[in-house]
């Protein structure tokens, strides 16, 4: 499942504004951006950006814990792939 695609299709489709989001989340609209474009990097790390996934997918009535396992997956990926480019 592909975490951007989804949360922004949800958001959309409730035609809620990213400002909506933050109002209810108090999740600043860059965290939400970066949720929404797959960019995780710009997330803070470790717990705190699972729970902002996990707060916004409840908000839009997303599976939290099917998108959180995705988000693990993807981010220990690119966490292996930037220790691999270091080593080099």
């Amino acid at each position: 499942m592909d975490i951007g695609n989804a949360s922004t299709s949800a958001r959309l489709l409730q035609k809620l504004s990213l400002a909506d989001v933050e109002e209810t989340t108090k999740i600043r609209p860059k965290y939400l951006e970066a949720l929404e474009e797959n960019n995780f990097a710009n997330l803070p790390p470790g717990m705190y950006g699972r729970a902002f996934l996990r707060t916004y997918a409840r908000l839009l009535g997303l599976n939290a814990e099917e998108l959180v396992a995705e988000y693990r997956k993807v981010t220990r990926l690119s966490q292996r792939t930037d220790e691999e480019d270091f080593l080099r």
